[in-house]
């Protein structure tokens, strides 16, 4: 088994993009991992949330390539670590805090 080397034994992603009219996209992208174990604790496995992103994205009327997001990342505020496979301190760091995400993109061509 891979969990007793930092690695969860399975992880689980779904992206779905839904377009609106021309200019208005809604994204929505959810993530769920096995436990695995850290080297610091060996007799006890990390557990891990499910984790939900949702974005909202408007592309500009008047200036071609140019979108403005929002959106939300880890929207039900869920513990999630991250391993690694070797064996030392460092090996796993947890990573959750819901966070609010505004951004314009500008694409060149």
């Amino acid at each position: 088994s891979k969990a007793y080397w930092g690695m969860p034994n399975y992880r689980v992603a779904m992206y779905i993009t839904r377009s609106f009219e021309k200019q208005w996209s809604l994204q929505l992208a959810a993530m769920m991992q096995d436990v695995f174990y850290a080297d610091y604790r060996p007799d006890e496995f990390v557990r891990n949330g499910p984790v939900l992103n949702v974005s909202v994205h408007k592309s500009s009327d008047k200036i071609k390539n140019l979108r403005f997001n929002i959106g939300v990342t880890n929207l039900l505020n869920s513990q999630v670590w991250i391993g690694s496979p070797y064996a030392t301190e460092l090996t796993v760091m947890p990573v959750y805090q819901r966070q609010l995400c505004l951004s314009a993109q500008y694409k060149l061509d």
